[in-house]
């Protein structure tokens, strides 16, 4: 039994709780972020969570009377009570937890439940290192709460990247005996992690060690790429020309490794004042890694041009196929992928806004891969956006009527896309823009008489006129579309994790062959130099 005066502090805002309590006389005041005041009054309890999933204190607590007499329970006690409840409890956490981490997504279930069992919680305040530079790493690190920023010893001031909810590292540490190649340390407050020490993860899960050894993989590669100097690429050819640029195969002279390089003229950049455009794709990029989504490498600059460098799909675009219209199960594979991107993209709030068959391209397993985020634009939930931008025939209704737009228009022109792959044409197109935006505002489809009836039904509901109305819109989103009847049989874990036979393979012989791509003319006329402090600060001198 513990006492309080009013206004005396009970629980603290971010410390790790050991108790539970129970109100017995008076009553407790909990003030919200919102402005809001909630009261306690006898027999509720507060400071269970806290001692249930190991997680600091969400809310202070307060006396909110002259007389404030609560019953405390301490942690032991709390846990003796619960039981196996209570074990259950953290590791069903641990479960939901470990299901957010990317290169873990296409795990088994079973697998997921063994190691959310095996893994312990530990807690670190702000500032404790995590990991050090230099040692010997040991354990495996997945971040529950809290968040995590990575320093070099050279510079310790310096963030080089952070990990919050749902993060990872140490993940090298479960193969071999590598030092650490940074200092990991909480920041801005307390640290929760799970973790798994290498002779536990050995003992146990040996299996998962390949999908561990990938991540290591693609990492050991990232640093790779993070110090290529752009004199170390060599030109391969020109595959494609555009208003402000082009876009050329490159490879690396060290490793092999084939890239595309989007090049754009700054003059032409800065003459149509799309500083800002330009350097919000790259952003929208960086902040998506998805396997059907193309990867941004690193960026440079120079005195006349930005070079984007990304990974290379070496299929060509999708529109090539499209000489005939593509059979069902082939327009079911390519649509699913298309369903994944969207997906990946609207739940990091990003809208891509020119979906077309132009801009999917098939790498060497026959993959399709996003391109072009030119359009691209991050917007919040319950947010809108009035640009008219995108391609005449995949416009949705309300970027014509410039009613405000958000993620809806990605489903409208998935719904265009899935129409063209099964028909090779677009289902509001005119003779002219004007005609092609009057069909596209009154909504009227022709339907071959031979078409899927669910695909059929699918393409009705997600070109709905009312944005809200439009299959993916609704309380349960995205699984709107993937439990369309259309899609049955998709096994979407499968899908992302590249275990289908894709439908079409490019016909290549090595990975520089250009025979899926129209080879341009390299620019005969070199464009001026320009300087340009927006883009210089961003994109760096990498020369």
């Amino acid at each position: 039994e513990e006492n309080y005066i009013d206004g005396e502090e009970i629980i603290k805002k971010g410390d790790l709780g050991h108790k539970v309590y129970i109100v017995k006389r008076g009553k407790l005041r909990i003030p919200l972020p919102n402005g809001i005041e909630v009261y306690c009054k006898p027999y509720d309890f507060v400071g269970e969570r806290a001692l249930l999933y190991e997680e600091p204190r969400a809310a202070s607590v307060f006396s909110g009377s002259e007389d404030c007499c609560v019953l405390s329970l301490e942690r032991s006690d709390f846990e003796q009570l619960l039981g196996p409840l209570n074990l259950i409890t953290k590791q069903k956490n641990a479960l939901n937890v470990l299901r957010e981490v990317d290169f873990l997504k296409n795990t088994e279930e079973d697998d997921l439940v063994a190691l959310a069992e095996a893994m312990e919680i530990s807690r670190y305040e702000e500032g404790d290192m995590i990991v050090k530079q230099g040692e010997i790493g040991n354990t495996f690190y997945v971040m529950k709460e809290g968040r995590a920023v990575v320093t070099r010893n050279d510079d310790k001031s310096k963030i080089l990247a952070q990990y919050e909810r749902g993060g990872f590292f140490g993940e090298r540490a479960l193969l071999d005996d590598e030092p650490r190649a940074a200092n990991i340390k909480a920041y801005g407050g307390p640290v929760i992690c799970f973790e798994i020490t290498r002779e536990v993860f050995n003992d146990h899960f040996k299996a998962m060690a390949n999908v561990i050894r990938l991540q290591a993989r693609s990492l050991r590669q990232f640093e790779e790429e993070k110090g290529m100097h752009f004199s170390g690429l060599k030109d391969i050819a020109v595959v494609g020309h555009g208003t402000y640029g082009r876009v050329k195969m490159m490879q690396c002279k060290k490793t092999g490794r084939v890239y595309a390089l989007k090049s754009l003229i700054k003059e032409n950049i800065k003459n149509a004042g799309i500083q800002y455009q330009v350097l919000n794709e790259v952003r929208c990029m960086a902040a998506l890694d998805h396997p059907f989504i193309t990867r941004l490498v690193r960026t440079y600059t120079d005195r006349k041009r930005v070079h984007i460098l990304m990974d290379f799909a070496i299929g060509g675009e999708v529109f090539s196929y499209l000489g005939t219209p593509f059979p069902v199960a082939y327009v079911r594979f390519y649509s699913a992928c298309v369903v994944c991107m969207l997906a990946h993209m609207h739940k990091r709030s990003i809208i891509y806004r020119d979906l077309k068959s132009e801009n999917l391209m098939l790498n060497k397993d026959g993959y399709l891969v996003l391109v072009d985020f030119s359009f691209a634009k991050t917007i919040m939930k319950g947010e809108r956006t009035y640009t008219i931008c995108g391609t005449p025939d995949f416009l949705a209704p309300e970027i014509i009527k410039q009613s405000g737009h958000d993620r809806g228009v990605d489903y409208w022109a998935l719904g265009v896309l899935i129409y063209e792959f099964l028909t090779c044409q677009t289902p509001f197109k005119g003779e002219s823009h004007h005609e092609t935006y009057t069909n596209i505002v009154k909504g009227k489809i022709n339907f071959p008489r031979n078409m899927n009836k669910n695909a059929k039904d699918l393409i009705k509901r997600l070109c709905a006129l009312n944005s809200k109305d439009r299959l993916g819109m609704g309380p349960t989103g995205v699984k709107e579309i993937t439990s369309h009847s259309f899609f049955q049989g998709i096994d979407w874990q499968k899908l992302e994790s590249k275990r289908y036979h894709a439908p079409l393979i490019p016909e290549v012989k090595n990975a520089t062959d250009t025979s899926c791509f129209c080879i341009q003319p390299p620019e005969m006329d070199e464009p001026n130099d320009v300087d340009d402090n927006v883009l210089d600060s961003f994109f760096g001198s990498e020369f």
